[in-house]
């Protein structure tokens, strides 16, 4: 039988300057990818969540959390 392999972690440092890559030097995804050893799919998801998170579309951690205790506390 196969393992599943473990989600591998990356440092928020590592997601924005793979981002980078593309935004600011001029790489394309497949190339960034490549080169840094991850899938496009997942390059292409940093990108957008960065993209977000720069017109303020996205909460950050501790806004989704006190979200999370203002839907409990309601009861929703």
């Amino acid at each position: 039988m196969t393992q599943r392999r473990k989600p591998r972690k990356y440092t928020d440092e590592f997601r924005e300057e793979a981002v980078k890559l593309v935004t600011e030097q001029g790489y394309t995804i497949t190339e960034a990818a490549k080169s840094l050893g991850i899938t496009t799919k997942l390059l292409y998801n940093w990108k957008d969540k960065f993209a977000k998170q720069a017109s303020g579309e996205a909460l950050s951690k501790d806004e989704r959390a006190e979200k999370g205790k203002q839907a409990f506390a309601d009861g929703t």
